[in-house]
C-alpha cells in the first residue's frame, strides 16, 4: 500500500463518516475516523486496523494492519474541533508529531515489529491546521476533500 493509497482511504472515511458536520458541532471525531478506516481496511483490502500496545507500554498505536506480508503502524491526529491548531493534546501539529513519532520508533526495538512501514497522519480543517500540514516536510504527502487536509509523513 502507498501512502498515497492509504490517504485516499481516509479521505473517503472523511466523507462517508459526514466529519466535516460532526467537527461543525463540536464532536470528537477521531475515534469515529478510526473506526471507518478500520472497516475501510476490511471491506477494501481483507485486513483489519487494530490497536497494539506500543513495547513495553501500555499505550497503543491507533491502527495497526499486516498486508500482503507487510505490517503498517498508524498514529491518527486530528486537529481539536473545539481548539482550532491543537492537535489532541498537544497545541501544535509539530509537537503531537514528535510524541508520535518518538512512540513509534519504540517499535524498532520490537523483532515482531521489524520492517514494520509507520506512518503518521493528521487531518486538519482550519487554516492554522492546514498550513501547519502543508509547512511539514517535503516528504508529506497531502490530500484535500470536503474542506479538510489530510498528511501523511513516513516515520
Amino acid at each position: 500500500m502507498t501512502p498515497q493509497d492509504f490517504l485516499n482511504i481516509v479521505m473517503n472515511c472523511i466523507i462517508r463518516a459526514e466529519i466535516p458536520d460532526t467537527i461543525s458541532v463540536s464532536g470528537a471525531y477521531e475515534l469515529q475516523l478510526r473506526n471507518f478506516i478500520a472497516i475501510d481496511l476490511l471491506k477494501l483490502y481483507g485486513t483489519f486496523g487494530i490497536e497494539v500496545c506500543y513495547p513495553g507500554s501500555q499505550k497503543k498505536v491507533d491502527l495497526a494492519f499486516r498486508l500482503n506480508g507487510q505490517i503498517y503502524l498508524v498514529e491518527l491526529k486530528v486537529e481539536s474541533p473545539t481548539n482550532s491548531g491543537h492537535f489532541s493534546s498537544h497545541s501544535t501539529l509539530a509537537s503531537a508529531y514528535v510524541a508520535d513519532t518518538t512512540k513509534l520508533a519504540k517499535f524498532n526495538q520490537d523483532q515482531t515489529y521489524a520492517g514494520a512501514t509507520k506512518w503518521f497522519v493528521a487531518v486538519a480543517y482550519s487554516h492554522v491546521g492546514k498550513t501547519a500540514l502543508a509547512n511539514m516536510s517535503a516528504t508529506v504527502v497531502l490530500d484535500n476533500e470536503a474542506g479538510l487536509r489530510a498528511g501523511l509523513h513516513a516515520v
